[in-house]
């Protein structure tokens, strides 16, 4: 992006702020994506885990991954609940009986 230099200070001061506002979004949007990047790289403290069977989930507002399958039903419910947590909890809550057969 070029400036141009005019004898009006008016314009520097409107460009100052432009630019100043430019960087304060750029800031925080690489900011963002860092938090981002350090959360999707927190899959590697599950080692035993498909990457297949996980999933993002909120945990009181907060980004969480999840594995599927080794989640007990007690960690379900400190989740935010939606439809995929909701079913999770059934089928963990499933009860078979041989007679069911």
């Amino acid at each position: 992006m070029s400036q141009f230099i005019t004898g009006s200070s008016e314009t520097n001061s409107e460009t100052n702020s432009e630019t100043t506002s430019e960087t304060n979004s750029e800031t925080k949007t690489i900011n963002e994506l860092e938090l981002e990047l350090f959360f999707m790289k927190q899959i590697l403290q599950f080692p035993g885990s498909m990457v297949g069977n996980m999933y993002i989930k909120q945990k009181q507002g907060n980004k969480v991954w999840i594995d599927k399958l080794k989640v007990t039903a007690e960690e379900l419910l400190t989740l935010d609940m939606d439809a995929d947590v909701k079913q999770w909890l059934q089928d963990k809550n499933m009860k078979y009986k041989d007679n069911d057969w």
